[in-house]
Parts: structure tokens; C-alpha cells; sequence
């Protein structure tokens, strides 16, 4: 009385060994890792009502917020890197990727990301770099640096951006590594190219017009009331948006929902 029915309880039939739930465990933390869930979840009812479901000897095994955080994020770390290193020691056609953020501390930080043939890019490591003034050696000294410590013979490429002090960084990279090429992202191309467009005179200024009407009609309550219900009439779905300066798709996602 008061327990679990002897359906959901663990018989000698269905009863769960510690190699499996440790595996379940691995699997779980992976879905929380490479989701960004709240780590909190794991030890919410709901939660645990559908593990008990799923498996009902394994429920006694779910970890804990401590546990994700501590061991198994070690264990999956662990696995992560060793991974990660027999990609970069069986792999000889490597590409580095390179580009510099600021972080919300005002720190300067340069990521770098590695392409292996056949295998998805991977964030190999990220430098703080406050203070240092990024001039042309500088940041080839960076980008030279990786290549030293994983060997420049497993390189074949490096991009980057497409600022002037990364072309003439590229010269120095090329001069000591003649077998690995240096070039732009063509992505990062296409958002300049794209963003020369949108400031002409002619477009700057509908945009600007879009953003004016998109910011009355979701300020006043009763023209945004009326104007819902008109789209309603004409099955009209989507909803207003405003468009983001560095999201250049926005900018006519933005106008082309007033439509």
C-alpha cells in the first residue's frame, strides 16, 4: 500500500544494471548539454514522472542538478576532447577558423573553430586578448600559434574575416606556412555586400518608414487591435517584427510583414 504497482516496479525481468543506467545517465546529460536546458529540470516531478514512465527501474538512477554539473559534465568533457583529439590526429587537410568578439564584460576574445574533411566544424579553443593591439603580426601571431601546437603539416587553410588588418595578416601566415592559404569569409562578404545595399538613400529610407509604422501600430493598443483583426480577415498569420541591424534577412522580413 502506498507503494508502486507491481506493474511499474522493477522485476528480475526488466530490472536495470548499473552499466545501462550510467549509460541512460550519459544520454541524459548529453540532451541537457547540447540543449542549454535548466540544469533544474532534471529534478522537476514532471520531469521524473516521464523517466518513471519510460523506464521505472532506471528512476532511481536519474542524477541530480549537482550530479549533471559536477561528474557528469567531466565524463562528457572528457569524452568530448578525446574525440576531438582523434579527429586531429587522424585528420591531415585541416581548415582554422578565426574571428574576434567582444563579451558583454568588454573583454576582446578571439575564437577559434577547426574543419575537419567530412566531419562538422568543432570550437577548438578561445583567446582573451584585452590590451593587445590588433595590428596584422599580432593577430597572425595568434592564428600561428594554433598551428604550432596541433602541427601546421595537418593545415591546409585558414579563414577569416575580411577587415583589412586580417588581409595583411594573411601575407605573414602564407610567407611561414607556403602550403597553407589564407581567405575570407565569404559569408562575412555577402553581409557587407548586402549591408551596402540596404544604406542606399532609397532603402534606408522605406526601412526606416516600415520600422516607424511597426513601432505606432504595437504602441497603441486599440490601432493594434484594429489592425490584427483586419489581418485576421484576410488569413493573414504572421505577426509584426522588427528588424535587426546586423540580420539583414530581418530587415525584409520586417517590411514584408506589413504586407
Amino acid at each position: 500500500v502506498g507503494g508502486e504497482s507491481e506493474e511499474t516496479q522493477p522485476t528480475s525481468s526488466n530490472a536495470i544494471t548499473k552499466e545501462k543506467a550510467d549509460e541512460i545517465s550519459s544520454l541524459i546529460a548529453t540532451l541537457f548539454f547540447r540543449t542549454g536546458l535548466s540544469l533544474r529540470v532534471v529534478e522537476s516531478e514532471a520531469f521524473k514522472d516521464v523517466v518513471k514512465a519510460l523506464s521505472p527501474s532506471y528512476a532511481k538512477f536519474l542524477p541530480s542538478a549537482k550530479n549533471l554539473s559536477g561528474k557528469l559534465l567531466d565524463q562528457e568533457y572528457q569524452k568530448s576532447y578525446q574525440h576531438l583529439e582523434e579527429i586531429l590526429e587522424s585528420s591531415e587537410s585541416l581548415t582554422l577558423i578565426s574571428d574576434g568578439w567582444t563579451n558583454v564584460r568588454g573583454d576582446h576574445l578571439v575564437n577559434f573553430c577547426i574543419k575537419a574533411a567530412e566531419q562538422k566544424p568543432f570550437f577548438y579553443k578561445s583567446i582573451e586578448t584585452s590590451g593587445t593591439t590588433q595590428n596584422a603580426p599580432a593577430v597572425a601571431g595568434l592564428i600561428i600559434q594554433v598551428f604550432e601546437e596541433l602541427g601546421p603539416e595537418k593545415f591546409i587553410a585558414v579563414i577569416t574575416d575580411n577587415a583589412p588588418v586580417m588581409k595583411a595578416s594573411w601575407k605573414i601566415i602564407e610567407e611561414k606556412f607556403p602550403h597553407i592559404s589564407a581567405y575570407g569569409c565569404s559569408a562575412h562578404a555577402m553581409n557587407l555586400l548586402i549591408k551596402e545595399i540596404l544604406n542606399t538613400s532609397e532603402n534606408s529610407k522605406t526601412i526606416k518608414e516600415a520600422e516607424k509604422i511597426i513601432k505606432f501600430v504595437t504602441n497603441h493598443h486599440k490601432v493594434k487591435a484594429k489592425f490584427e483583426e483586419k489581418r485576421k480577415s484576410l488569413n493573414i498569420s504572421h505577426t509584426l517584427s522588427m528588424a535587426v541591424a546586423t540580420r539583414w534577412l530581418s530587415m525584409y522580413n520586417s517590411m514584408n510583414d506589413l504586407h
